[in-house]
């Protein structure tokens, strides 16, 4: 068995423990109340949402940049379409015999 003094010590501390929650509780209850005497905010405009700039900007932003893609890659394709043919067109210039009068060596100087 326990001595007397071992018991009562538990006890004490039982009540402790009970009024510390009996206090907690009062405290909550305290600030339930006070939360309802309290004036509401009611705000007087509609408050800006600060994701809009930037749902903006991402609407006139990400089509921009494709469309902008698209066009600078159709002009290089042109230009490289304009360089191929023109390396054609000089490639089949060379081809073929050339009249001989015409292209002569030069003549040495003796």
């Amino acid at each position: 068995m326990e001595s007397p003094k071992v018991m009562n010590t538990q006890k004490g501390a039982e009540s402790e423990n009970k009024t510390n929650q009996q206090k907690k509780e009062e405290e909550e209850e305290d600030d339930e109340e006070d939360e309802d005497n309290r004036p509401e905010y009611i705000p007087k405009r509609k408050a800006k949402n600060p994701m809009m700039k930037i749902g903006y900007a991402w609407m006139i932003g990400l089509p921009t940049g494709i469309i902008g893609f698209i066009l600078a890659k159709r002009q290089v394709d042109k230009n490289r379409l304009k360089q191929l043919k023109i390396r054609q067109r000089m490639k089949n210039s060379n081809e073929g015999d050339y009249e001989s009068d015409r292209y002569k060596p030069a003549s040495r100087m003796q």
